[in-house]
């Protein structure tokens, strides 16, 4: 219930600032009962997509307030955005990870990683077209950098 919310949500279905359906609607909606709407609820309130007030109801927060860096909001949103749009939020979510995460890898190195880290930048280099490139650049977490 909560993926199928959450991407709607992220969809644009229900913008920042609706107020969602009322939980019996919802609940007749998705056809679960209202222990499990309740708790899909809770979880899109954890992730920063909704939040409840008294007497308003439950809203839609600002695109600002959502945790895109969740793993299932980052799951949702690959789902239901354009292709290039998701790869450009992706580069942009990279930018801010990757130099820290170079940091803690320069400080923690040992012989090995390091040279396979060497392995993997060489194979990034030499890479003659997008898939090449794509799988040395995942090759590095499995390195044990991150």
């Amino acid at each position: 219930m909560a993926y199928e919310l959450g991407t709607e949500i992220l969809r644009g279905d229900f913008p920042p600032t609706f107020t969602l359906p009322r939980e019996a609607e919802l609940m007749e909606r998705f056809g679960f009962s209202r222990t499990v709407l309740r708790e899909a609820l809770c979880t899109l309130t954890s992730k920063g997509l909704i939040e409840s007030r008294p007497k308003i109801g439950t809203r839609v927060r600002p695109r600002q307030a959502w945790n895109l860096l969740d793993a299932d909001v980052l799951e949702w949103y690959s789902r239901v955005a354009k292709p290039l749009q998701f790869a450009l939020k992706l580069q942009e979510m990279r930018e801010m990870i990757d130099p820290y995460a170079a940091a803690l890898a320069a400080a923690n190195h040992d012989d090995d990683s390091l040279a396979r880290l060497g392995d993997a930048h060489r194979a990034m280099q030499e890479a003659s077209n997008v898939d090449e490139w794509v799988r040395a650049d995942l090759f590095v977490p499995i390195c044990g950098f991150i």
